[in-house]
């Protein structure tokens, strides 16, 4: 016998409210899930990230960590040997087409203006080779089948850290002479791209040897990497690996506490006045690439267009 109008009413009504149960379980699952993927993928390799407020609002409760942090890094940076005058770059072959016009109005024209330079290229086996002096054979292990280009993030930190001088893309225009001296120990740039990205450029760098800024960045490099191995829920893509760890690293180093990029409104111009307040041992610029940079300042030779047709 076929059940009652009222049976399937019933019946209907709780399979419905069954679903509606699984549907708001199922969201709360996911909601949680998130919050904690947020929550880890916030860490850095030692520490949170903290709120910028507490470094450099006037009155901070973390003030004179700041200070304390720059003036020990003004110190150590005084005490280390000059940048020595190699420019680092890598790319698939140890050799470059000097005929590109990349590099014919890059790197070629950098040694041209910069004569007692000398250039080394690195290719993807020689790279493999210098992390693997450098890191432990179980953090090699998890480097080695990485992509490239997060080869390259790691490299061209230990690069700076170990052997000093100065890295730089392949893509980067030059028409400048480089004002360094032997005070000058460090080359630390500000990244502008529009009103809200700002951070420490990592497509060019300089350093003297054993700088604990650079040291410290690719340590925690390669910690990141460790922990991403356990821990499948963190974020490991190329750019939370380079450039927003980057920044994270760095500020640690200088200001005392690690600092998420896209930094806003007048703490911008405290961070760039007291990296300017480090010269003579560091000099820096904010970019606005690709034709205001530390390496080129428009001379009508090459119209932003055009630097994409270079490629």
């Amino acid at each position: 016998m076929p059940p009652r109008a009222s049976n399937r009413s019933t019946i209907r009504q709780t399979y419905f409210s069954s679903w509606i149960s699984k549907v708001v379980i199922g969201a709360l699952f996911t909601t949680l899930i998130g919050i904690v993927v947020y929550q880890r993928n916030r860490e850095l390799v030692s520490e949170h990230t903290i709120d910028i407020v507490h470094l450099f609002a006037p009155e901070a409760p973390r003030a004179g960590v700041r200070r304390s942090s720059l003036e020990a890094a003004r110190k150590t940076l005084s005490n280390l040997e000059r940048i020595p005058e190699v420019v680092h770059a890598t790319w698939k072959t140890s050799t470059l087409d000097e005929s590109h016009p990349f590099i014919k109005n890059g790197v070629g024209r950098f040694l041209a203006l910069n004569p007692n330079w000398k250039i080394v290229v690195s290719n993807d086996s020689q790279v493999l080779a210098d992390l693997q002096d450098w890191v432990s054979p179980k953090e090699f292990n998890l480097l080695r089948h990485r992509h490239p280009v997060q080869l390259s993030d790691s490299w061209r930190l230990g690069t700076m850290c170990h052997k000093g001088g100065l890295y730089m893309d392949l893509d980067r225009l030059c028409n400048q002479r480089i004002p360094i001296s032997n005070s000058t120990k460090m080359i630390l740039l500000v990244y502008r791209g529009g009103k809200l990205h700002f951070d420490f450029s990592q497509d060019a760098m300089a350093s003297a040897p054993n700088n604990p800024v650079f040291c410290t960045a690719f340590a925690d490099n390669i910690k990141r990497y460790v922990m991403c191995d356990k821990d499948s829920s963190l974020d490991c893509r190329t750019y939370r690996m380079g450039p927003i760890l980057f920044m994270e690293s760095v500020s640690r180093v200088l200001f005392g506490g690690a600092i998420q990029h896209n930094v806003r409104g007048s703490i911008r111009k405290t961070i760039f006045h007291e990296l300017e307040a480090l010269y003579p041992f560091v000099l820096t610029k904010e970019e606005h690439p690709p034709l205001d940079t530390f390496f080129f300042q428009d001379d009508g030779s090459i119209s932003p267009g055009a630097h994409e047709s270079l490629k």
